[in-house]
């Protein structure tokens, strides 16, 4: 199994005013837990 993380680096969705992007630990600790099972990124 493969997994693809999509981030971005935007912090406002258009030109709507939302807040939007990623913070490191959200992508990281998903990252790491599925590292540890082995599943290929």
């Amino acid at each position: 199994m493969k997994v693809l993380f999509v981030l971005t680096s935007h912090s406002e969705l258009d030109n709507t005013g939302k807040k939007t992007g990623f913070w490191v630990e959200e992508f990281a600790a998903h990252y790491y837990s599925l590292a540890d099972k082995g599943v290929a990124t």
